[in-house]
């Protein structure tokens, strides 16, 4: 009852703190959701329940420009809760005959297995969960041309706003996380014999360092009537934010103080994709190159021991083949690491979600209101899978329930997954929709 109670005070809270920001809020759906978890969670106190908004604006004049966003917020309750946050896109828009001019953030369609695979190495991932496929785009000057059967697409920036989700926080020296998708540092740690807790102090950064970066890049693609290719290139901070960490052993406090300050990092990415329809079937297969460069943050000072990032290029080959019917979307989908390991040393490391993976999605429309979606991942390296099946169903014009379950297999401790397998869930969600 405590818990139903702190939802119901909470829930014009939440709202009132998002509305006053978009006076006309478009289309959306306000939704309440219960988590019945099926394993012990990996960290204590998480929320089971949360509050969601998802709200996108249609594309209205404004002068004569077109404007556009969608954001997603969500609120979970009690002591360690709190909120998520994300603006996936924001932008103003204006046609000028064959060509587009568009500023603000918005997601960039250059590689089209990006989606189901969540590596956010182009866009950013929303990061609410692993199990989602939202994204977040890039905040620049776009600029988009046809000429015939070829199309360019051009962007560039001098601000860049990096993935903040899943987050997590310090408090008391301990490091805390608002949802169960935060991979946490460890709490612990080996000395002369003996366990000792982390003490963890965050060095704040200037958020004009974080947010003050130059970003450009470039696609240039040619299609036919039954498909198309496209290559493209750029140079851009990386969606994720780095992080640096010195610590010692202090006596005093019988623990390891450590300090840890997030920076933000450039990277290379390119890659090229090809896509046909073949007997019906629309075909895709790519490649992509991520190759970070080797940061630094001059005003960070380490101590007796130093933990810095490492930088790992990897390169990744994608396939697959998706199914059009009527009321129904079907695709098989693979990915595989080309280059670069698998795993890094350091627990502020990255690590690459997959190694060789194949996955199956449907998303089928059983009946106007009812809806069927079924998303399922493998890798045939590490053993690793995940699987979301989720039934939806639309009660009127305002109405709308959804009930499912996710799991996580992973066992190998290389896996990125490995902190994520006790994520289990089963969970119903009632939903507002205007």
């Amino acid at each position: 009852m405590k818990k139903i109670s702190k939802l119901k005070y909470l829930t014009p809270l939440f709202l009132s703190s998002i509305i006053p920001f978009f006076p006309c809020l478009g289309k959306g759906i306000f939704s309440v959701q219960q988590i019945q978890r099926l394993n012990e969670p990996r960290m204590e106190g998480i929320s089971d329940q949360f509050l969601e908004l998802n709200v996108s604006g249609d594309k209205e004049k404004f002068q004569r420009w077109d404007g556009y966003y969608d954001l997603d917020g969500r609120m979970y309750p009690g002591d360690k809760g709190g909120m998520l946050f994300s603006l996936k896109e924001a932008y103003l828009q204006r046609k000028l005959g064959r060509s587009r001019i568009s500023a603000g953030r918005k997601i960039i369609n250059w590689n089209p297995h990006e989606a189901f695979w969540g590596l956010g190495v182009l866009n950013a991932n929303r990061g609410f969960s692993y199990m989602d496929y939202d994204r977040e785009g890039i905040v620049a000057l776009h600029f988009q041309r046809t000429a015939g059967r070829f199309n360019f697409h051009l962007f560039g920036s001098f601000v860049h706003i990096p993935q903040v989700n899943p987050t997590f926080k310090i408090r008391d020296n301990r490091v805390e996380s608002i949802n169960e998708w935060s991979a946490l540092p460890f709490d612990a740690v080996s000395f002369n014999g003996t366990r000792i807790p982390i003490n963890y102090t965050l060095d704040e950064p200037d958020i004009a360092n974080l947010v003050l970066n130059e970003s450009i890049g470039a696609n240039l693609g040619y299609s036919w009537d039954t498909g198309g290719v496209n290559a493209y290139g750029t140079y851009k901070p990386e969606n994720a934010i780095r992080i640096n960490a010195a610590g010692y052993y202090d006596p005093d406090s019988e623990a390891a103080e450590v300090k840890a300050k997030p920076f933000t990092n450039h990277h290379l990415v390119w890659g090229a994709q090809a896509k046909q329809k073949v007997l019906g079937l629309d075909t895709a297969v790519g490649m992509e190159v991520d190759h970070p460069r080797i940061g630094s943050d001059d005003s960070f000072e380490f101590e007796a021991l130093k933990i810095v990032p490492t930088y790992t290029k990897r390169t990744y080959a994608y396939g697959q083949v998706q199914k059009n019917f009527k009321y129904a979307k079907v695709g098989v989908h693979f990915v595989e690491l080309l280059e670069g390991e698998m795993s890094e040393a350091n627990t502020f490391a990255s690590k690459s979600m997959w190694q060789r993976a194949g996955g199956l999605s449907v998303d089928w429309d059983v009946t106007e209101r009812l809806n069927y979606f079924f998303m399922g991942k493998y890798d045939i390296t590490l053993g690793d899978s995940l699987m979301r099946n989720q039934v939806s169903y639309r009660f009127g014009k305002h109405i709308s329930a959804k009930a499912g379950f996710e799991m996580v297999r992973s066992e190998d401790i290389r896996s990125f997954w490995t902190p994520f397998k006790t994520n289990d869930s089963v969970y119903t969600s009632l939903g507002y929709i205007f």
